[in-house]
């Protein structure tokens, strides 16, 4: 179990962030949530993370135009783009921005777990 790393969490989808930041938090995880691209536009210039698991399709900022933004930080936490739009050129697109991985709606939360955990270690 991780301690101390923090993941932002992003998605138009306030349920499901919610749902996702119980879970890592029950798993020693703090988890800070943005509700649109604009939130965590906000949430990852004003605070430092480890992770950030993005949503691709936001009506305000794509994930794709959020993980731009985030690379061009001194430190950036890995990207983990996730979407309900698996196609083949989703997938291609989030893979050419640099992430850390691209992961297709429904997660699975032991999964987006092991994911994240992975995406700490190669950090440290």
């Amino acid at each position: 179990m991780m301690s101390e790393a923090t993941v932002i969490i992003v998605d138009d989808d306030r349920s499901f962030v919610e749902a996702v930041a119980l879970y890592l938090e029950k798993h020693g995880y703090h988890a800070r949530m943005g509700f649109s691209g604009r939130e965590g536009l906000d949430l990852l210039r004003n605070s430092e993370a480890d992770v950030a698991v993005i949503d691709v399709h936001m009506p305000d900022m794509s994930g794709l135009e959020l993980a731009a933004a985030v690379r061009s930080r001194t430190s950036t936490p890995a990207v983990i783009l996730i979407s309900g739009d698996d196609s083949v050129e989703t997938a291609a697109q989030c893979q050419s921005a640099g992430v850390h991985c691209f992961m297709p709606k429904p997660l699975a939360p032991r999964e987006l777990l092991r994911v994240i955990t992975q995406a700490v270690e190669q950090r440290n």
